[in-house]
């Protein structure tokens, strides 16, 4: 579940759900899988998973309202204004309890489905901040818990981890209310496995 940071940030006044991106279904008809433009039956990795772009529709509709929103901001308060976003634009439910079992989506699905869990933010947020911002990523996986973590340009304070000679400042899109370079309480960077993100 996530847990709710002290500090407060001001949300973004956009909305990036519902009729903007698609038709919602009605309870009764269920979920089905967004199309990404594939066809066929496909087999992914994980890690091929976390790499799949957004879908050019939804690019096209998503994109220029965000790019708006972090236009003339430095690398932070971009990045702290998409993981605003995220923190607090979706609703948080374990995979178990909607679906059965874990089941991460492409980005584009957390815009599309009703409830989202920690990988399905941290894949999100990690897109967005690559397509938006170029900026390189990594996701951040704890026992339990998936945050992710941004290699910036300029001097970011925060927690961070080191890889490949980069400098990442953990962002957390589950921990809500949380600045860039917060932890969430109870995770532990140095023993957290990394996975680097291509830009």
């Amino acid at each position: 579940m996530p847990k709710k940071h002290k500090k407060h940030h001001p949300n973004l006044h956009f909305s990036i759900r519902g009729g903007l991106l698609f038709e919602k279904e009605s309870p009764e008809s269920g979920f089905k899988r967004l199309g990404t433009g594939l066809s066929g039956s496909f087999e992914f990795s994980r890690q091929q998973w976390y790499e799949i772009p957004l879908h050019e529709d939804v690019r096209e509709q998503v994109m220029p309202l965000l790019a708006k929103s972090v236009r003339d901001r430095d690398e932070r308060e971009a990045v702290s204004r998409l993981l605003n976003l995220v923190q607090t634009g979706f609703e948080y439910e374990y995979d178990e309890k909607v679906w059965g079992h874990d089941r991460p989506f492409f980005a584009e699905e957390t815009l599309y489905y009703p409830f989202c869990d920690c990988e399905d933010r941290a894949i999100l947020l990690s897109r967005l901040v690559r397509d938006l911002l170029g900026l390189r990523t990594l996701l951040v996986f704890y026992p339990g818990h998936l945050a992710m973590a941004v290699a910036f340009n300029e001097k970011v304070e925060g927690d961070y981890i080191v890889c490949q000679g980069l400098r990442f400042v953990v962002c957390d899109p589950t921990y809500i209310g949380a600045p860039v370079g917060a932890t969430m309480t109870g995770m532990d960077n140095a023993k957290a496995t990394v996975v680097l993100l291509e830009p």
